[in-house]
């Protein structure tokens, strides 16, 4: 039989809390490092100035259009976002010169 002794009954309490605060902290110490190029290979491209409500990609033939929602209208582009063309140009507009568009789905290409 084993003797207990003093510290042996919180021995096992603070191996507990030791390895918990361990399991929590460990991450949060690895944030930063983990954080710090994150945004490495993002740039800013088109529709700046423009709060994007909706955006939908959709690939076709080895290219992918890139459809959004933004501003004033519903815009499209096939360069990944370099240069955007407006494509609601016949729809109805308030008196903002928003489009009335209220709903759209990007079609797969037919062929």
């Amino acid at each position: 039989m084993r003797h207990l002794r003093s510290w042996d009954i919180l021995d096992a309490p603070l191996r507990h809390l030791a390895i918990g605060i361990a399991v929590f902290l460990l991450p949060l110490l690895a944030w930063p490092w983990a954080m710090r190029n994150s945004a490495a290979g993002w740039q800013m491209l088109g529709l700046r100035g423009y709060q994007v409500a909706r955006i939908q990609a959709e690939g076709s033939e080895g290219l992918t259009l890139i459809y959004a929602e933004a501003g004033p209208g519903l815009w499209r582009t096939v360069d990944g976002g370099a240069s955007w063309v407006r494509v609601d140009g016949g729809w109805a507009r308030d008196e903002l010169g928003r489009s009335q568009l209220t709903d759209w789905q990007a079609a797969p290409a037919q062929g």
